[in-house]
């Protein structure tokens, strides 16, 4: 099963950890295949958590803020099951 995450942006607190966890160990434990997807220019994005995302997870950066035409886009392009 391919499983896409979505955050705004990816950081080194709280949220970012948890999607990151999730993402990895959906992979991990699960057997399914993980997307992270974030906004490329998001400020709230720390450069430390984007290296680790794309270190260890299909990672990608989607040009606008927020924008749901976008990332619709990409999650059938990726052809997500969830």
């Amino acid at each position: 099963m391919k499983i896409a995450f979505y955050q705004p942006h990816l950081d080194i607190q709280g949220t970012g950890v948890c999607y990151f966890d999730y993402a990895y160990f959906n992979e991990k434990i699960l057997g399914n295949k993980s997307y992270m997807i974030y906004d490329k220019d998001h400020p709230g994005s720390h450069p430390l958590a984007i290296e680790k995302f794309e270190r260890d997870l299909d990672t990608f950066a989607l040009d606008g803020q927020e924008d749901m035409d976008l990332l619709e886009r990409k999650l059938d392009e990726l052809e997500v099951d969830a």
